[in-house]
């Protein structure tokens, strides 16, 4: 059994960008789309860049954001510009980020297509830290994934038994959850029919719109897996869940494949499970002009860890093709 674990560097063919430059691309976006539902982009935008000075790196931003919203604790006492942050403009932004994720995943993906019909295998699973969907459909297409159990969580009404596992370890732009509850998340039928399941539906999605928070873990520096509430605390059970599945599968593997994904330290989550577990797989780096700092932190932490001959998605892609 194999392990590939794929970060934002992995999707950089699919036309997806890295944190650190993903900002001008989303205010573009956002600055060319006014009214959409309850949100007004344009004015989310203008808001941001008046009250923040970092927009282009989007980690330094939703940090900012998180931290001032943080600094006033208490919703009757949030000055205004506070209380629009947290109940406008934040969810506006969570919403424009899957809006423009779903627009770039038109394109072709050619480079996840060769890795599902020549590299991934059954029996191998995939950690991804990224919210694209654009991986989904090709192994779909090559019949080693579905989507009952795929996600490494129930989905009533399709096939279990994925040949292939793909463990989305920061959440995906295709799950929303229902408002108030702690159930799994919920998949729209277009969504699921780009997938590939044309005519299925998800039974418990009623075909109104779900709330978006809690479904992907913001890029900011200090994360939260789970969503305080008036109902209490959510979708805690759900992330541990995953995360515990994360941990089982890189245990059980015989090697690990890291492609895109640097390891920054404020992911301390991530850095706990790649650098703490329990497990003595080989693992290869191709992470580019990271892999070196990569490799080092994992030997550091005792893994028998080395840098890929290629250290581009693409360029691993061919050389691995090259001996399949």
């Amino acid at each position: 059994m194999r392990t590939f674990i794929f970060g934002a560097g992995a999707s950089l063919h699919a036309g997806y960008p890295l944190a650190k430059r993903m900002g001008h691309g989303l205010f573009a976006w956002m600055d060319g789309h006014e009214d959409v539902g309850p949100f007004s982009f344009t004015q989310t935008a203008k808001f941001l860049r008046d009250h923040f000075k970092e927009t282009e790196d989007i980690e330094k931003l939703i940090t900012a954001v998180e931290e001032m919203i943080a600094s006033h604790p208490l919703m009757g006492q949030r000055p205004p510009e506070v209380g629009l942050l947290c109940n406008c403009h934040k969810p506006a932004l969570i919403a424009a980020i899957r809006m423009w994720f779903q627009e770039i995943r038109v394109g072709e993906a050619e480079d996840y297509a060769r890795f599902a019909r020549g590299i991934v295998a059954p029996g191998d699973c995939v950690l991804t830290f990224n919210y694209d969907v654009s991986l989904e459909p090709h192994l779909m297409s090559q019949s080693k994934w579905r989507l009952g159990d795929g996600y490494g969580f129930g989905m009533e009404g399709f096939e279990n038994g994925s040949p292939v596992k793909m463990l989305k370890l920061h959440g995906s732009v295709n799950w929303r959850f229902t408002v108030g509850s702690n159930c799994r998340p919920l998949i729209d039928t277009s969504e699921i029919a780009f997938l590939g399941y044309s005519g299925a539906y998800d039974p418990r999605f009623s075909g109104s719109i779900a709330e978006a928070l809690g479904t992907m873990i913001l890029p900011a520096r200090c994360k939260q897996f789970f969503v305080d509430s008036s109902f209490g605390r959510l979708h805690e059970h759900f992330w541990d869940c995953l995360w515990s599945q994360a941990a089982q599968a890189l245990n059980r593997s015989d090697e690990v494949v890291i492609c895109g994904y640097s390891l920054p330290e404020y992911d301390e989550r991530a850095c706990e499970l790649l650098l703490q577990e329990s497990y003595s797989a080989p693992m290869e780096v191709c992470c580019g002009g990271d892999t070196d700092q990569v490799v080092e932190r994992l030997r550091s932490s005792g893994r028998n860890a080395y840098a890929a001959k290629e250290r581009l998605f693409d360029g691993w892609l061919r050389e691995r093709l090259s001996f399949a």
